[in-house]
């Protein structure tokens, strides 16, 4: 009777063993076939005190890639920051402060000032956005892009 036990046993763990295997396989098929798009993070940072709207258009394999984002508002001492996940490109950056537009007065706080760009986005990478009507003097600090900052008198294009 103990060598039909024992023969069930090896019979059972090598049944195990193989599912053990094809399970591996599947798995590793599965996510070798069937990888996700390489995404990348993109930081914005909002120092205006009015929500701002963030357009972002590509054209990538013949196809249009087109984002629209809301940012908060934001202060310049504390910016409010939002992180976004999207697709590498080389987009054309706008932004839009959210202001009511008044008929008389046009657009009272910021005069429809819309800062934008074009930035290489490849890998993750960080976006300020200025107070409205406040322009930057230099393109920024190491790895952050200014949105709307002069370089050389030229329009601003930031492809790292």
């Amino acid at each position: 009777m103990s060598k039909i036990h024992r023969s069930n046993f090896a019979i059972l763990t090598f049944f195990q063993a193989t599912i053990g295997v094809w399970i591996t396989l599947l798995a590793a098929l599965s996510s070798w076939g069937f990888s996700s798009p390489h995404l990348v993070r993109l930081t914005v940072m909002n120092k205006a005190d009015i929500a701002v709207a963030l357009t972002l258009k590509a054209s990538k394999n013949g196809e249009e890639i087109f984002y629209y984002f809301v940012i908060p508002k934001g202060d310049k001492e504390a910016p409010y920051e939002k992180t976004f996940t999207i697709e590498p490109a080389v987009y054309s950056v706008s932004a839009t402060y959210l202001e009511a537009y008044d008929p008389v007065y046009g657009y009272p706080r910021c005069g429809g000032n819309t800062p934008s760009g074009t930035y290489r986005l490849t890998v993750h990478g960080r976006l300020i956005i200025p107070p409205c009507r406040v322009s930057f003097s230099a393109p920024g600090d190491m790895g952050i892009w200014k949105l709307g900052a002069p370089s050389g008198g030229r329009g601003f294009r930031f492809l790292p």
